[in-house]
């Protein structure tokens, strides 16, 4: 969601209910509220954005799996395309687990931006990033392992995979790798799977916390004019005779 699109929702929403605009005018004060406005849609539209760029990344880790499938059951392998298709996955590992770490990056911004956020959080996110990143890493391990191929205390995906593409000193070596990318891209579609669903789990906490929010500020506007209605001066009525009643 781009900031167009949300200014324009805004201004619909402005049109549809007068009430927001005389709210919020008189100065500059109506631009500041619509400036916050903006800011916080913004905010709550990033883990959204994460969202779908995970599940665009499932979609390419499921494309590349199938072409690694589709050069092993051909009549005769070949290494030179397989090699590339491991790149490829390579590179979608290292963006899952980028947007594993943005799961992370957004909980941070949320919380110092909202101090309550973070107690009101079913899921502590910051954990649940790290643990999500340590799970990945050694279901790789593992698929290495199933394909036949000795794993190593790796530091991250990337040197992983990059330890698949090594293998290869011949047209068996080339076929094992490219078996392991099979395994590993398996693996992968399941990680990237859950970190959609704690992603979505993250929109959820966020938009209860501003809905929340958005109770007890509109229990404290009536609070006020409740207040406000009740310690209004009467104006003064004159009787017949000229006295005040």
């Amino acid at each position: 969601m781009n900031r167009k699109i949300i200014c324009s929702l805004i201004s619909a929403s402005f049109i549809a209910n007068p009430a927001f605009v005389q709210a919020g005018g008189g100065g500059f004060g109506g631009a500041t509220e619509i400036t916050q406005i903006l800011n916080n849609a913004e905010l709550l539209a990033q883990t959204g954005q994460m969202f779908q760029q995970v599940q665009q990344t499932i979609l390419q880790v499921q494309m590349a799996q199938q072409q690694l499938k589709n050069l092993i059951a051909a009549p005769q392998f070949i290494w030179g395309q397989a090699q590339a298709e491991l790149q490829q996955l390579t590179n979608l590992v290292a963006q899952g687990q980028a947007l594993g770490y943005q799961l992370a990056n957004i909980d941070q911004a949320f919380s110092t931006k909202y101090a309550g956020y973070a107690n009101s959080s079913p899921i502590n996110f910051q954990q649940a990033s790290r643990d999500w990143t340590a799970t990945s890493l050694d279901s790789i391990k593992s698929a290495l392992q199933t394909a036949g191929v000795q794993s190593q205390q790796f530091a991250n995906e990337e040197q992983a995979l990059q330890t698949i593409q090594n293998i290869a000193s011949g047209s068996q070596g080339g076929l094992q790798a490219a078996q392991a990318g099979v395994m590993v891209a398996s693996q992968q579609v399941n990680q990237l799977q859950k970190l959609r669903q704690l992603f979505m789990a993250q929109m959820q906490a966020q938009n209860a916390y501003m809905a929340g929010q958005e109770q007890r500020e509109a229990a404290k506007r009536m609070s006020n004019e409740t207040h406000f209605k009740t310690h209004v001066e009467r104006q003064p009525t004159f009787s017949s005779k000229g006295g005040k009643n």
